[in-house]
């Protein structure tokens, strides 16, 4: 019987084996290495495998073989970065218990001098870097345990270890991968000696925009001026940006200083006190104080007053005696705005959103438009109007121009406008539902095609198809009554009466999600002139159940209809609905049957609270469900129930997004019940898209806000992106009190709280604040009402303090309630909380 061939996974998994082997070489190496190679095939170690396999990690040693091919078998291959990071990423596998890495350094000499220190050269991304590599490693078999053990037996030489760790994060490497060569620096611990030597090095590390990098040097610089062996002169020159690091990197470089200028030789230069000064403009109030209080202390009053500007309110009234500008105004808290002058003299943003007229699109740009619309199919006004005018006309010689660049965006159906081109092209084409990306419980992607009632604007795509059916001539053209007359989606009740009689005129039939949609639209405005003139229209029969819907909305008296989703759909455009349990009783009578017309919107919050890591955590999810006519359930047959995404999984895309803030443009609960899940995941698995949308919607809603709403933005305040949290925060500012009372939206936020981190809330208010005066007087209401309602132990109330403690010092006023004042009482202690309760307590 033959042997079995050995297999290259074989020869992977014998490295361990064989390296642990005494005697064993790189020629015993190669050896084994002949059993599945041909040596006279050196093409299969091109350069296009080491692309490869600087890219891709294969967590095997693939490249012991390619450096043995170079040993062995002449094959040549240039050494550049691509050739170092496939190094990097396969000289050992995951799991190296055997040390090969370790095994191929000691013996491979110009392995170890050449190519190995330019490790500390070449960055990476993706899935090859030391960091990357190291991270999915098991314990103890990583690129540091090596590095170490080969520093240990004297393989490597330490002092070039160190050096070159420092050369790497001089290097501007990304915060993840700049992290390893930090790592590595601290697993080495240099002490003073070895820390000198590199004194250059670490110093530059000062200015640093990673945080890590920082804490490293400044840790280093701290080793060094206990030896007294600091270079004072330099510490002093590269000091001032590391003073904008976080917290205890920056009070750490203060102390360094201060230490300095007790020392006689210290005081004699200007440079360490300008040095200092920078303190005073950094965003934590303990900085500002070290930093003050240095000065303070060795009599630059000059720089105390240059640099007062910078000082929150609440640091600035602390040193009001040493700070000249403050004593002459007699009001410190006009050392935080700029000129001079108080934030609250800033004008007041204008009232909001400026919803405008639709503009129409010009012939001639008809397929610019929707060439535009197809790139960007998020913008709900444009898709609304192209709609109607592809409704309108025939459109086929329009739309086949438009179809190839349609099919090159991809192979789903997520784009609705690429259906449309699909649809006005090809007149066998069938529309099919959205199919969505979606993560199954073992976080694991898959399509699945959802409903079109599962949609959260269930009427959208029943109303694509009815515009479909128009595309491929199986019903004739027409003006839609639904496309909206205002940029919010309001449409004028005149335009609204005007579109049903022309297209009564034409002898065309209501289109039944057209019309649902259109009433929902229906402004408030003028609508007696609009009613009067249906009323005197002569409407044929077969529009005549529309038109009385149309007529009751409008404000008319009941009639007989036979359709109750059209009653449902009139009665809620004719009186919005209410929230917590309050029915919309309509109690129409609809062709000799009692129909009640019911809406009705629950909106409840579930708690889940759970250790992790030691750590105690919470969870809310809310759960939206609204009724509303007989059916009592969310579809495109009763478009005037409020549907929400219940499902965890829900997914949606930017347009249904704003679609839903323009279903019902009366009030944003439409808006709220379909996105407040998403913006609730947003705190810890962002989704651009969607938050973008979410926002971008709100913004724009001239709706009524509701506690629902408020939540939503609460959320949006909290979220884990920056651009989120920065976007919501100028909502807020021009939202609080123009929209929606400071206490509703307290009593809100305090309704999100345990689901939020309340750090993130601070620094959210804190950026309002300085939008406006008017922000800033939301912001210290808001709080004023909020903070009773937390529980002091809550993580990060201490930061929301010190925002309402800087707000009410920049307005002088004091904390006046006393159901507040009664909570700060209940703090003690020295924590950050109980300091700025006291300062609240002591104005």
């Amino acid at each position: 019987m033959s042997r079995r061939p050995y297999q290259w996974w074989e020869f992977d998994q014998d490295l361990d084996t064989l390296v642990g082997r005494p005697g064993t070489d790189l020629a015993s190496l190669n050896e084994q290495l002949l059993k599945v190679t041909d040596p006279a095939e050196p093409a299969a170690y091109a350069e296009k495998d080491i692309r490869e396999l600087s890219r891709r990690w294969t967590q095997r040693r693939d490249f012991v073989s390619v450096r043995l091919a170079e040993l062995f078998h002449c094959v040549q291959l240039v050494h550049d970065d691509d050739y170092v990071l496939a190094a990097v990423g396969h000289l050992g596998g995951r799991s190296d218990t055997g040390g090969v890495r370790k095994f191929m350094l000691r013996h491979d000499d110009y392995l170890r001098e050449q190519v190995f220190w330019r490790f500390f050269e070449v960055e990476g991304g993706g899935e090859i870097s030391l960091a990357n590599v190291d991270k999915y490693s098991d314990e103890n078999h990583t690129w540091t345990d090596t590095i170490l053990a080969l520093v240990a037996e004297g393989t490597l030489e330490r002092s070039r270890v160190l050096r070159s760790c420092l050369e790497a994060l001089n290097r501007d490497f990304s915060a993840y991968r700049a992290g390893w060569f930090s790592r590595l620096h601290d697993a080495l611990a240099p002490d003073a000696a070895e820390a000198r030597n590199n004194q250059g090095e670490l110093l530059r590390l000062l200015a640093s925009n990673n945080s890590a990098t920082t804490a490293l040097a400044v840790r280093q610089a701290q080793l060094l001026h206990r030896a007294g062996t600091l270079d004072s002169e330099g510490f002093i020159r590269h000091a001032a940006p590391a003073l904008a690091a976080p917290k205890t990197s920056a009070l750490k470089v203060l102390a360094i200083l201060r230490s300095m200028a007790g020392n006689a030789a210290g005081i004699a230069g200007t440079g360490l006190f300008a040095a200092a000064q920078a303190g005073m403009d950094h965003p934590h109030h303990d900085v500002q104080r070290a930093a003050t209080a240095l000065l303070a202390d060795f009599g630059r009053d000059d720089l105390l007053r240059a640099g007062s500007p910078g000082l929150s309110p609440a640091v600035s009234i602390e040193f009001a005696a040493r700070l000249p500008r403050a004593a002459s105004s007699g009001s410190p808290a006009t050392l935080a705005s700029p000129a001079g002058t108080s934030i609250a003299e800033v004008p007041r943003q204008p009232p909001w959103p400026h919803p405008v007229p639709v503009p129409d699109w010009a012939e001639s740009e008809m397929q610019e438009h929707l060439a535009m619309l197809l790139e960007n199919p998020g913008d709900p006004v444009a898709f609304e109007l192209a709609l109607s005018r592809l409704a309108s006309r025939d459109a086929c010689e329009l739309l086949r121009p438009l179809a190839r660049r349609a099919a090159k965006l991809g192979g789903n159906n997520e784009n609705v406008v690429a259906e449309l081109i699909f649809a006005g092209a090809d007149p066998d084409f069938r529309f099919r539902p959205p199919t969505r990306a979606r993560r199954s419980g073992q976080d694991q992607e898959s399509k699945v095609s959802w409903p079109e009632d599962r949609s959260i604007v269930p009427v959208l795509y029943k109303r694509v198809r009815e515009v479909i059916e128009i595309l491929q001539e199986r019903a004739e053209h027409r003006v839609l009554l639904a496309t909206p007359t205002a940029t919010c989606g309001w449409i004028e009740p005149a335009a609204l009466v005007a579109r049903f009689l022309a297209n009564d005129a034409a002898g065309r039939d209501p289109l039944r999600f057209d019309t649902l949609a259109a009433l929902l639209r229906l402004a408030p405005e003028n609508r007696p002139a609009a009613l009067e003139q249906l009323q005197k229209a002569d409407v044929r029969p077969a529009g005549t159940e529309a038109g009385n819907a149309i007529a009751y909305a409008l404000g008319g008296p009941p009639a007989a209809i036979n359709d109750a989703a059209w009653w449902v759909a009139a009665a809620r455009a004719r009186a919005p609905f209410a929230i917590d349990g309050h029915l919309l009783e309509a109690g129409l009578a609809v062709a000799g049957q009692g129909h009640p017309a019911t809406l009705c919107l629950r909106w409840k919050s579930e708690t889940s609270t759970f250790k992790d890591g030691g750590k105690l955590r919470s969870y809310t999810w809310w759960k939206v469900k609204a009724d509303a006519g007989p059916q009592g359930r969310a579809s495109a047959e009763f478009p005037s129930i409020i549907p929400s995404a219940a499902d965890a999984f829900q997914v949606a895309s930017a347009l249904e997004i704003r679609q839903s803030a323009m279903a019902f443009p009366p009030s944003t609960l439409s808006l709220a019940a379909a996105s407040i899940s998403w913006l609730n995941r947003a705190m810890e698995t962002p989704d651009p898209e969607v938050e973008d949308a979410v926002l971008a919607a709100l913004e724009v809603h001239a709706g009524r806000w509701e506690g629902p709403t408020a939540e939503l933005l609460a959320l949006g305040l909290a979220a884990q992106r920056a651009e989120v949290r920065i976007r919501a925060s100028e909502l807020f500012a021009l939202a609080i009190p123009e929209r929606m009372g400071a206490e509703p939206f307290a009593a809100a936020l305090a309704h999100c709280a345990r689901a939020c981190v309340l750090s993130r809330w601070a620094a959210s208010l804190a950026d309002a604040a300085g939008i406006s005066g008017s922000a800033a007087t939301a912001t210290r209401e808001v709080l004023a009402h909020l903070l009773p309602r937390l529980e002091r132990a809550q993580h990060g109330v201490g930061k929301l303090l010190g925002v309402y403690l800087e707000e009410c010092i920049r307005a002088h006023v004091p904390p006046e309630s006393a159901e507040l004042r009664a909570w700060l009482k209940g703090f003690w202690g020295t924590s950050i909380a109980a300091r700025n309760a006291k300062g609240l307590l002591a104005l």
